[in-house]
């Protein structure tokens, strides 16, 4: 499944979609060259990086995809940063050690990623970026070893 939103090139742009149990919000800041935005859910979960040990994928997988303007192609990586908000259920994961993740050059990426209590048993990952791509938030389990840093 996928949304596309179209927008104004050059303005500021916030959008939101729900994927499943998954919520994911983007603010697109101004001065991008962007016609559309499309936002679709992921069929499978990426994998964590086995060095990041006791995580688990606690939000179903987002893509989110920019076309320029018309006759220009998709683009990977805006000139400014774009906000990217996913709202997961915090059931069983340690939810202040949850954060976002993205793949950079078909690399897995840990985001410098704020976590909102919604007061309502779900959580909001936030965090900036200029790549437009898969993005997912992993935690470990409320058993798991406890070394992980952000």
């Amino acid at each position: 499944m996928f949304v596309a939103f179209s927008m104004t090139p050059g303005t500021a742009t916030a959008v939101s979609a729900v994927f499943g149990s998954t919520t994911l919000g983007i603010e697109i800041p101004t001065g991008q060259s962007l016609a559309r935005v499309v936002v679709s859910n992921s069929s499978t979960a990426p994998e964590l990086r086995p060095s990041i040990s006791g995580q688990r994928t606690v939000s179903d997988p987002v893509v989110v995809m920019a076309a320029g303007e018309a006759g220009q192609s998709n683009v990977s990586w805006l000139s400014s940063p774009a906000k990217i908000s996913i709202t997961f259920h915090g059931d069983g994961v340690d939810t202040q050690l949850a954060q976002m993740y993205t793949y950079v050059d078909d690399q897995l990426q840990p985001l410098v990623t704020v976590i909102v209590d919604n007061g309502d048993g779900t959580f909001t990952a936030v965090a900036q970026t200029n790549a437009m791509s898969m993005y997912f938030v992993g935690a470990p389990g409320v058993d798991a070893p406890t070394n992980h840093t952000r």
